[in-house]
């Protein structure tokens, strides 16, 4: 399996909700397969190319600690 194959997703989530769950990825497919299981996705991109599916976007991974706060 590879991503965005969901299989690999649902075992990451161990039997969890995925409400309960945030995904963070630098490329597409690290965000594509989590929003289709209803985690929420941070897309970090330091160029700010818009990625429509993350619910928020940043353009450094240290910005994430103000998310998860």
């Amino acid at each position: 399996m590879e991503k965005p194959d969901l299989e690999i997703f649902r075992g990451a989530l161990g039997g969890d909700d995925p409400r309960t769950a945030v995904m963070v990825g630098m490329i597409r497919s690290a965000t594509s397969g989590p929003h289709a299981l209803g985690i929420a996705t941070v897309h970090v991109e330091p160029s700010h190319r818009d990625l429509s599916r993350c619910q928020m976007r940043r353009s450094d991974i240290l910005q994430l600690e103000e998310i998860l706060a």
